[in-house]
């Protein structure tokens, strides 16, 4: 029994980011090798793109504060990835 290379955890993820934030999250997402994806009911996006993160964001305007998603990462660091990750959205949370 070896460790998991996919994680996938429903997560509560501000709906406004600074552009700070934005990029600290796609550099974090870019240090692992694992590939990391936001999913939100239909819409797929590469965590690791500034520029999907943008329209992403861009094109969910509401007035909550935040929405659950699903983070799924693959890949061989999948685990610290999920772990680092989910902590730094956290933290844009409070």
């Amino acid at each position: 029994m070896g460790i998991p290379n996919s994680v996938q955890m429903m997560i509560a993820f501000p709906n406004r980011l600074s552009r700070e934030q934005m990029l600290e999250f796609v550099t974090a997402a870019g240090s692992f090798e694992s590939n990391v994806f936001i999913c939100d009911q239909e819409v797929r996006i590469n965590g690791k793109g500034l520029l999907g993160m943008n329209l992403f964001f861009l094109s969910h305007n509401s007035n909550e504060a935040f929405r659950t998603i699903t983070l799924k990462i693959d890949g061989r660091d999948a685990m610290a990835a999920s772990e680092y990750l989910s902590n730094l959205v956290k933290s844009y949370l409070n």
